[in-house]
């Protein structure tokens, strides 16, 4: 792992990436974007006829040989070249069929609980391996716009955290990746290329909607009006300013008429909008590397100290030569004594990394070593012609 990825400060790695906190031709970027987009809401909401037509809309113009419920399509409009579904209802009631071919022994109860737990575990792996795909795509002189979206409720923080989780190591080992494998002269390039922009779209349908589009639903499909009431009781909508990771937030308002164009329209701009104006995710070091980039400064820092330390001691040494010639060659042996001395590690709490009084500190030290190693033969007169040296 690179060691060198968090030198920069948050403004250096914004040009490091190539654009000034968003992703698209404003800022001159031309390498893709991965925009994960959380579809949201309560069962009966809308979810998966909203995202079939955002998919229609994105592939228009294709032939498109995967269905909606399988992985992923070829997109032809422009805007995004890829894109990624994932429902979890699709892959719960995948779980469910296949349980029931095995003639799984446990009860219908146990056995949707079981298939709901695996199917959850299944769309973060198919996330992950979305993510780590169109990571590894980097051969290309232009990377693909790619859309990954994820049908699920949302409802609460921490299943939408999760996914943020998720993007954000996915993010950061990409962009070690790209830092590790890159001259200079490509950093802004290839580094471009970890870009990753979580958004949620939250569906703001009446429960009373919700109840009936879940009735309309065929048995196999439905959920009790007790867990509807349930997910609208303790729901968690996303809301701007209340999280620092949740950050591209759009609620649609429709009464549940997902399809009509209006709506496709709004979520379309809002996604398009997203390689432009979205707020990728930020990689942040791990504790390790955060060390290891403390550890970093701290050295530089005493550096620069012991630079800033010669240059004015041998000053001073100049001055002791003019005032007590006698003393020159032992004032220049402290000088080294303290250039040596300030060399030597020290813990990270004794470091001063602004030391706006440093020079006077050391100075002060200086003069007095040198007062001492001479036996009490200056004059007051002559100590006071030597800080005046230091003004």
């Amino acid at each position: 792992m690179s060691s060198s990825l968090y030198n920069a400060s948050e403004e250096d790695f914004i040009e490091k990436i190539g654009c000034t906190g968003s992703l698209g031709a404003e800022t001159g970027c031309s390498f893709g974007a991965t925009v994960v987009l959380l579809i949201g809401g309560l069962p009966g909401s809308g979810k998966s006829v909203l995202a079939q037509a955002l998919k229609d809309r994105i592939t228009k113009g294709t032939n498109d040989n995967h269905e909606v419920m399988e992985s992923h399509g070829v997109c032809g409009n422009g805007t995004f070249t890829k894109f990624h579904y994932i429902e979890y209802d699709h892959l719960q009631n995948t779980i469910l069929s296949e349980q029931n071919k095995m003639m799984d022994t446990q009860s219908p109860s146990d056995a949707g609980i079981e298939a709901w737990r695996k199917s959850r575990s299944l769309a973060l792996d198919q996330l992950e391996e979305f993510l780590a795909y169109d990571a590894s795509n980097t051969d290309e002189p232009t990377r693909e716009n790619v859309l990954i979206v994820m049908d699920d409720n949302f409802h609460l923080r921490s299943m939408r955290k999760q996914i943020f989780q998720i993007c954000h190591e996915q993010a950061r080992q990409r962009f070690h990746q790209s830092a590790a494998s890159t001259s200079d002269s490509k950093d802004q390039e290839i580094g471009h290329s970890a870009a990753t922009v979580l958004a949620s779209l939250w569906l703001d349908t009446p429960v009373d909607v919700c109840l009936k589009h879940n009735a309309d639903r065929p048995a196999a499909s439905r959920v009790s009006n007790e867990t509807i009431h349930k997910i609208h009781s303790t729901a968690e909508p996303p809301s701007p300013g209340r999280e620092t990771w949740e950050i591209n937030i759009q609620t649609v308002n429709s009464g549940g008429v997902m399809k009509s164009e209006a709506v496709v329209d709004q979520v379309y701009q809002f996604v398009h909008e997203l390689l432009v104006t979205g707020q990728p995710i930020k990689p942040q070091p791990t504790p390790e590397e955060e060390q290891e980039r403390l550890e970093r400064e701290r050295a530089l820092t005493l550096a620069n100290q012991a630079h800033q330390l010669d240059q004015s001691s041998r000053r001073w040494v100049k001055a002791v030569a003019q005032i007590r010639p006698k003393d020159a060659r032992t004032a220049n042996q402290i000088r080294k004594e303290m250039i040596k001395e300030h060399q030597q590690p020290k813990p990270p709490g004794n470091v001063n990394t602004s030391c706006p009084n440093l020079d006077t500190d050391l100075f002060r030290v200086f003069a007095e070593r040198v007062w001492e190693a001479s036996n009490g033969v200056w004059t007051d007169s002559e100590k006071e012609k030597l800080l005046a040296v230091h003004g």
